[in-house]
Parts: C-alpha cells; sequence; structure tokens
C-alpha cells in the first residue's frame, strides 16, 4: 500500500497516517487552534472527532489532556512557535506531569519562515520537550518517514512531539520503510574518521555532505537519528566510539536539542572522539528565505562539508 502512495509534504503525511490510525482505532482525536485546514480531510472522514477551538493554543493543550483523561488520544496539530513555546507551561502540567497521552505536532520548524522574523522560528522546540518527563521527541527526514513516524507515535505508549520542519529537496525514502521509535536509521557505512548524525531537513544536508567528503577521499558514516527522545545511545555511543570525529546536524537552536543530546551520551561514555554540533547558532536570526538562513548559519552541503574538513584537518 505505502508503495503507491506519493506525498508531496509532510504534512500531507501526517495527516494521511492519521486518517489510517483513526480507521484502526477509534479513541483518536484530531485538534487545532485556527488552523482547520491542517486536519481538514480528517474531519471530512470523522466529523465527530476532529475539534477547532480557535485561537487560543493554551486552552488547546488543556482540552487535549481533558480528552486524554477521557480514554481519548487526541492529536494536537499547529505551528511550532506557538504550539510548544506559547503552550510549554500547559504542556509542561497537563500533558507531562498529569502523564496524558497526547501527541503533539509542531509544523513550520526551523528557518521556514525566515521572512516573518525571529519570532516566527520554532528553533528551541527540540530543547522544550526533551525537557519532559517520558516525552517522546521525533524529527522525521522526509514525507515518507513522517507518515511512518505519524504511526509510530500514535501507538506509542506515553505522550510526545513530533517536529516537521523544512521539505527536503528530495524524497530521502522512496519505499515502505520500517520505522523503530528509539531507534537511529544507519543510511550509509564510513570509516574510522567522520561520523554525522542528523535529524530532520538536515539528514539530506548530510548525505550530500557525505557525498562531497567522498570526493575528498574521506568516508563519512550518516545516520538518521530521527527519535531525539529517547535517543539510540547504545548506537551514538558504538559510532562515538568507532570514529575520530563526530558531527551533528540540526536545523535548531544549538543549545538543547540533538546535539546537546549526543554530548551527553559521548561525556556519559567518555568516548575519545572530537564532537562538533552544526545547528542555528546562539542569536536571534536575521530576516530571510530559508536558504538564506541555513546559508547564513553555514547548514548546506559545501558548508557542512568545508567545515568538517578543516575540523579534521586542524
Amino acid at each position: 500500500m505505502m508503495r503507491e502512495m506519493r506525498f508531496a509534504s509532510m504534512r500531507e503525511a501526517f495527516a494521511h497516517a492519521l486518517i489510517e490510525e483513526g480507521e484502526e482505532n477509534d479513541a483518536i482525536v484530531a485538534l487545532v487552534a485556527d488552523t482547520f485546514k491542517r486536519i481538514s480531510s480528517f474531519a471530512q472522514r470523522f466529523p465527530r472527532r476532529a475539534f477547532n477551538v480557535g485561537i487560543a493554543e493554551q486552552n488547546l493543550i488543556g482540552v487535549a489532556a481533558g480528552l486524554a483523561l477521557s480514554g481519548k488520544i487526541p492529536v494536537v496539530s499547529s505551528i511550532g512557535t506557538f504550539v510548544t513555546m506559547r503552550c510549554f507551561e500547559q504542556i509542561r502540567n497537563d500533558v507531562g506531569y498529569q502523564a496524558t497521552n497526547v501527541k503533539i505536532v509542531g509544523t513550520e520548524c526551523g528557518v521556514n519562515q525566515g521572512k516573518y522574523g525571529a519570532t516566527h522560528l520554532p528553533v528551541e522546540d527540540i530543547a522544550l520537550m526533551r525537557c519532559i518527563p517520558r516525552f517522546a521527541v521525533l524529527a522525521p527526514a522526509d514525507p515518507y518517514e513522517t507518515y511512518a513516524a505519524t504511526k509510530a507515535l500514535l501507538r506509542h505508549s506515553t505522550g510526545g512531539y513530533m517536529r516537521l520542519g523544512s521539505e527536503p529537496n528530495r524524497m530521502i525514502y522512496d519505499k515502505d520503510i520500517s520505522f523503530e521509535l528509539g531507534k537511529i536509521r544507519l543510511l550509509q557505512e564510513g570509516g574510522k574518521e567522520v561520523a554525522l548524525l542528523a535529524c530532520g531537513a538536515m539528514v539530506e544536508v548530510a548525505l550530500d555532505a557525505a557525498h562531497l567528503l567522498r570526493k575528498e577521499g574521506i568516508m563519512a558514516w550518516v545516520a538518521d537519528v530521527h527519535t531525539i527522545k529517547p535517543l539510540d545511545t547504545e548506537a551514538i555511543a558504538k559510532l562515538a566510539g568507532s570514529v575520530r570525529h563526530l558531527f551533528t546536524l540540526e536545523e535548531h537552536m544549538i543549545t538543547g536539542g540533538l546535539g546537546s543530546a549526543v554530548a551527553e551520551v559521548v561525556a556519559a561514555q567518555r568516548a575519545s572522539c572530537v564532537l562538533q554540533r552544526f545547528a542555528l547558532p546562539d542569536e536571534y536570526l536575521p530576516v530571510g528565505s530559508k536558504a538564506e538562513l541555513l546559508d547564513y548559519c553555514g547548514l548546506t552541503p559545501l558548508g557542512v562539508c568545508q567545515s568538517v574538513l578543516a575540523a579534521i584537518r586542524e
């Protein structure tokens, strides 16, 4: 069935998976805050299981938590800035502390909305959601992985957050893929010098950077870390112990995201590798398009390749 699907975007893949899971489990309900188009296809199929609370994101989380306490599996979808930062207290107290099975999906994450300025960039969301105890945090790389990740999150026993960031320029996965929440996916084997660990849109960048590095005679490991929490500490520790240089790539602030999570593993294992994090800098970014901002931050295949070469040749 999956091989016949063609998704135009991560949001479309999410919506498709949501409907399929809704067919199998009538406890699944969908909620939005005045962005009903996000769940319109679900609402057409299940009109009594779709809710629009209006422009009231904090209330959105409270309603979802109440539905969860009533035995439902609420799926909340909104722009990442609003559904994580504006609602953090409600997520912490109503979802995390109450251990309610609420699934939260943040969209337009990373620098997608750069033309509106730093206030509209959800670039702290992974750091915030990692702080919620027992909360899964996912960052799929393309529409096919989003489809599989949505299904995995909806079947997961606890609440969680899925981040949908920049769309890749091409499909990374073009067939029915397995998805195990909490396990990284190795996309390319390498040598003893370099490993690239990426999540979300940066998986494509890591693959392209690895291609450029190959032209320089460097075979790099590439891994898709689609689950930031629970993190695949065993696989990451194994990679950290087998290469001289470990690099993380993410479309997120350098503080608290994938790089920080991997650094915790490297420190705990006392790995001898050198860790370097490629991420958005510790500053408020200027106004610009996605391409301009990624270039500004060095998060392009060429930028990553040049930084890797500089690091290993020091």
